[in-house]
């Protein structure tokens, strides 16, 4: 998000600087465009993560279910611009359908967050993050990597019913169904 941030402040000034009146409106076209464009990628970062950061009410009331694949789908948006930054690609294949888990909300997103965010740290990587909703929702890293997770994040996660495993296939979190 910061170099989307930098790249709108970078281009608005140049091109603030290069209209001049009278000037050739050519010299400022292409600060213009770049800046629109980190700009809507700004906004395509902005929107996923007020939604990640609201509180978990209304979503931890009772009976409410968390729903896995878009909570899966709000942080790839957050980190996939910087993974491919650094060369590789996160992507997301899930259902088109909710998949739901009666594991707390802030549990959800504590255990996507920080196994997306370990599995995309490496320059040039390449991660599928693939959600799904049977036998139970699961959401699992192709192709399979090690992941360091800290023991602390397992723990809690493994006291709300979330499961952090590390599989021969690939890096694995069973969520409790709903």
């Amino acid at each position: 998000m910061n170099n989307a941030l930098n790249a709108v402040a970078m281009n608005l000034e140049v091109a603030r600087l290069r209209a001049i009146p009278g000037a050739d409106a050519g010299r400022v076209a292409p600060f213009a465009t770049a800046a629109a464009a980190a700009h809507d990628e700004l906004i395509a970062m902005v929107r996923p993560l007020m939604a990640l950061a609201r509180g978990a009410l209304p979503a931890d009331a009772p009976g409410a279910r968390a729903d896995v694949r878009e909570i899966a789908a709000q942080v790839v948006a957050l980190l996939a611009p910087g993974v491919r930054a650094r060369g590789g690609s996160l992507v997301l294949s899930a259902a088109d359908t909710a998949v739901r888990t009666v594991a707390p909300v802030a549990a959800v997103r504590t255990a996507v967050a920080v196994v997306l965010a370990a599995a995309t740290v490496a320059p040039a990587v390449t991660v599928e993050c693939i959600v799904a909703a049977h036998p139970t929702p699961t959401l699992s890293l192709a192709p399979p990597r090690p992941v360091d997770l800290d023991p602390a994040v397992v723990r809690a996660c493994e006291r709300a019913g979330i499961r952090l495993a590390a599989e021969s296939v690939a890096q694995t979190v069973v969520f409790p169904s709903a």
